[in-house]
């Protein structure tokens, strides 16, 4: 395992209406963090989602 500092960062936009509230996410985790041969371990991902409040 390699050691090293790294940060997640999330961007989440969120709106509510009727009760539901969808939501679009943008993660990213693991910046800074490199294997042993130097390539990137960055994972991205797009989030869709909703939920429902009643």
């Amino acid at each position: 395992m390699i050691e090293a500092e790294t940060m997640d960062h999330e961007i989440r936009a969120t709106w509510t209406r009727q009760g539901v509230q969808p939501y679009f996410e943008f993660r990213s985790q693991a910046n800074g963090a490199e294997n042993a041969q130097g390539d990137s371990l960055v994972n991205n991902a797009f989030v869709f989602g909703a939920s429902y409040g009643f």
